[in-house]
């Protein structure tokens, strides 16, 4: 396979680049403050956005007053690190898409963006002496120390993903998960039980040692007033992974009438939100009760007021299997 031999240099140069760091041949920066990151070891969509707000959100219901969220400006156009400025109207183009829906849902933590995680971080705890730093898809950036690892991995993916670029969808290799101090099994309620199981089993074949450190989530939509047996959906959106968008509104018993997807972090043109509006009205005609549906954070990109008097946004939550929370809770806060 001609792709074979690309695997193996990426893998290599992977495995090399954690080798200098496990050996502390490069040095990690210490901001000096608690840091928890929330990452993944692939490519696309893992649900750390909804993750990172579950944190978020249970550590200020636990009394901790200043958290920073440090996450990249991926497609931004950000140099430098910077705090979120939602009242910017080209936010989004500035500082990215995520960063800013995490600043729109975390009113009373402070969102930094930049394009290097451990500079945003230094920068962000200078400015803003916090007492706890959260690293949106943090596990890959080893330059910024931290407390606690915390890895995503979607149950929804096909297993075949679950090897390194550019065969699969790896960023890093299975083995790297002994880098982390906990795995959590993400949208166990979209997938099968038989494929969780070997799921966990491929995970725990290349990290024993965290047999007790793998935790189970859901990913529950909040759809607010559309309704599964009543309304009919127009969907669109840009995600690392959209199919599992439409599969999740399936598997609520909606249907999709309508679906199209774009790259993950997209910014739609004027040309492309007019063809959406246009494609829905015609199809409104056709089916009054239409609705148009996209994510919260394809919603936050968009600003054209004539598609926004239609459209829907739809958010993610994630819950942690009532078994185990609190166990997840703690093994966290003994590293903090």
């Amino acid at each position: 396979m001609i792709l074979r031999p690309l695997q193996l240099i990426y893998e290599w140069g992977s495995d090399l680049k954690n080798k200098l760091y496990d050996s502390n041949f490069i040095q990690k920066i210490d901001v000096g403050v608690p840091v928890i990151s929330v990452g993944n070891i692939s490519v696309g969509g893992t649900g750390k956005t909804p993750c990172v707000l579950l944190l978020a959100n249970s550590y200020l219901a636990a009394g901790y007053q200043r958290i920073v969220i440090v996450s990249r400006s991926y497609k931004g156009s950000l140099k430098t690190p910077q705090k979120v400025d939602l009242m910017n109207p080209k936010a989004t183009q500035i500082f990215g898409d995520e960063p800013c829906l995490l600043q729109s849902l975390l009113p009373q933590c402070s969102v930094w963006s930049g394009p290097v995680k451990y500079k945003t971080a230094l920068q962000a705890v200078a400015f803003e002496k916090p007492d706890l730093v959260i690293i949106d898809d943090g596990f890959s950036h080893r330059k910024l120390a931290r407390q606690f690892d915390l890895v995503l991995v979607d149950s929804t993916a096909p297993l075949n993903y679950f090897q390194p670029l550019p065969i699969g969808r790896l960023r890093e290799s299975l083995r790297q998960l002994g880098r982390a101090d906990a795995i959590l099994l993400t949208k166990t309620n979209l997938s099968e039980d038989e494929k969780i199981l070997k799921l966990s089993q491929i995970i725990l074949k290349h990290a024993p040692q965290l047999k007790t450190s793998l935790y189970k989530s859901k990913l529950i939509l909040q759809m607010g007033s559309l309704q599964a047996e009543r309304d009919p959906l127009f969907v669109f959106c840009g995600l690392g992974r959209p199919e599992s968008f439409k599969s999740a509104l399936e598997k609520e018993k909606f249907q999709v009438v309508e679906f199209r997807k774009f790259p993950d972090h997209h910014h739609y043109s004027a040309s492309e939100i007019d063809d959406i509006v246009r494609h829905y009205r015609e199809l409104l005609v056709q089916m009054p009760g239409l609705k148009l549906v996209t994510t919260a954070k394809d919603l936050i990109k968009i600003q054209d007021p004539v598609i926004k008097e239609h459209l829907q946004g739809v958010d993610y939550r994630v819950e942690i299997d009532s078994n185990t929370r609190s166990e997840f809770f703690e093994k966290i806060g003994r590293h903090l």
